[in-house]
């Protein structure tokens, strides 16, 4: 009897091969998506845990909110919250933001670098960050850049160029990047604060955040300014006009935004706020 059992012919195999090319085209991309998919979870969950730790131990304790606080759970301090420190299984960094609650109160919550939407926060984590440094000088010591063994002076708070060049340092030696549709040019997001005593008349003492085309430490031409009150930025008319801020107050700056006819914009913000 003959034995009808044959092989795959070599046309066969080709067309088995590319068939499965083929679906591999249509398959691979959804596992990658499902494997990010299932990685943004577990960062979710991770984030959900620490803030409701968080929250926790507020309620525990009666406390306001509390930055420092927030910071022990996110670092585990003794180990009193989790078994382990939660990570971000994609590499992100876990970030500490503030934010402006619907009663107008100063809130916190933790953010990742990867899977969440920061960019809005990070004038108001540059911001905090600057009230922070008043209030804590001994935490930035080590970004001095007098020398890391020496205190921070009082009179470098009240000095422009030297808390922006601390703010620089803790930031990595870097300002976040910010760029506008429609526009091709890379801003630098930094922030000011009017302290010079011009003509006799005593500085504002008032602290405000910039975006300008420089990446230099004296480039005061903003090109966009933070309102701090409204959460938004606002951009000159063109991309050739700016607004040289130096020696003045942010109620001055405001006025001169009003003026020509400044208007809101909706950027896009690269980079991250290190709090010490």
């Amino acid at each position: 009897m003959q034995n009808r059992n044959k092989g795959f012919t070599l046309i066969e195999l080709i067309v088995v091969i590319a068939i499965l090319g083929i679906l591999a085209l249509f398959l691979v991309p959804s596992f990658i998506g499902y494997a990010q998919d299932a990685k943004k979870a577990v960062c979710d969950s991770n984030l959900t845990s620490i803030n409701r730790a968080y929250q926790t131990k507020l309620t525990r304790l009666g406390s306001d909110e509390n930055y420092d606080l927030l910071n022990e759970v996110l670092n585990n301090t003794n180990e009193e919250y989790f078994s382990t420190v939660p990570k971000c299984p994609d590499g992100g960094s876990y970030l500490i933001e503030s934010y402006t609650t619907d009663l107008g109160k100063t809130a916190y919550r933790t953010k990742c670098t990867i899977h969440s939407k920061t960019t809005s926060t990070i004038p108001v984590q540059i911001f905090d960050q600057l009230n922070d440094l008043m209030n804590n000088p001994d935490k930035y010591q080590k970004f001095n850049p007098n020398g890391s063994d020496k205190k921070i002076d009082s009179w470098q708070l009240n000095n422009n160029d030297q808390v922006r060049a601390i703010l620089k340092n803790g930031n990595g030696g870097k300002w976040p990047t910010l760029t506008v549709d429609g526009s091709e040019t890379i801003y630098y997001v930094q922030p000011y604060m009017d302290a010079v005593k011009v003509n006799g008349k005593e500085p504002s003492g008032q602290k405000y955040i910039y975006a300008t085309s420089s990446n230099g430490d004296k480039d005061w031409k903003a090109s966009l300014i933070y309102d701090h009150d409204s959460g938004k930025w606002y951009k000159a008319p063109s991309d050739k006009d700016y607004i040289m801020i130096a020696n003045k107050s942010f109620d001055t700056v405001k006025a001169a935004m009003e003026d020509n006819g400044w208007v809101p914009v909706e950027p896009t913000i690269t980079g991250e706020i290190i709090m010490p």
